[in-house]
């Protein structure tokens, strides 16, 4: 039986984890730098739940220059790596 507070008939309710990261991307493509990551690859790893929202970050990202972008939707590291001051 559920909880007394909560309904069970009640849509389900979106995620409330926060959105990932410049840094946790930046993590994840150092884990294999050579590889040319699709966003969607990204977002599935990181349990990102808005896939269009996460696409435009990743976007602004690499006009930023954190990332590079080498495709559609397809991205790598940036070959100078940024530090973790720099990433703010």
């Amino acid at each position: 039986m559920p909880p007394p507070d909560t309904d069970p008939t009640a849509p389900d309710q979106p995620s409330h984890r926060p959105a990932p990261t410049a840094t946790d991307v930046l993590d994840l493509l150092r884990g294999d730098p050579h590889r040319a990551w699709h966003s969607r690859d990204i977002a599935r790893i990181l349990h990102v739940t808005n896939i269009n929202s996460f696409r435009t970050r990743m976007s602004q990202w690499a006009r930023q220059g954190l990332l590079h972008k080498t495709d559609r939707a397809t991205y790598t590291l940036t070959s100078t790596p940024l530090t973790a001051t720099e990433i703010t």
